[in-house]
């Protein structure tokens, strides 16, 4: 099977047909093309995905939600009650989520008292600026 990937003039040429269409689909369709371009970059090798987002892309997509989630909280922790607000689940299953991502290490952990309280972990770099 052979993948022909097309020329991004042509791509901006289709995406500059459809962008002549109602408002509220050409502010969803600018935002396609930027994804399109950045894949059109790491394609032809001009662009390299930093490795915590590629760590962060090889985790399931409820667990990438788990940290989004609490990345986006107020405060720099949080609590599983105060993740499963914010993802509409329920409290056991973001503490599983979150235990989880500790053992991984995209997320520390430590207690107050009975409270467990969960931040996201930076990754921290060497000199040589490896990870």
């Amino acid at each position: 099977m052979v993948f022909v990937v097309p020329t991004s003039k042509r791509i901006i040429e289709e995406l500059q047909k459809l962008t002549i269409t109602h408002n509220g689909v050409m502010i969803e369709l600018k935002k396609v093309r930027l994804l399109l371009d950045k894949l059109i970059d790491l394609h032809n090798g001009n662009m390299l995905i930093d490795p915590d987002m590629e760590d962060f892309l090889s985790l399931p997509q409820h667990q990438q939600k788990t940290i989004r989630a609490l990345k986006n909280l107020p405060a720099i922790t949080g609590t599983a009650q105060d993740v499963a607000r914010i993802t509409h689940r329920a409290r056991a299953v973001e503490s599983m989520n979150l235990n989880r991502l500790v053992e991984r290490g995209f997320v520390g952990k430590f207690r107050v008292g009975r409270i467990a309280f969960f931040t996201v972990k930076k990754k921290e770099k060497n000199i040589d600026g490896k990870p």
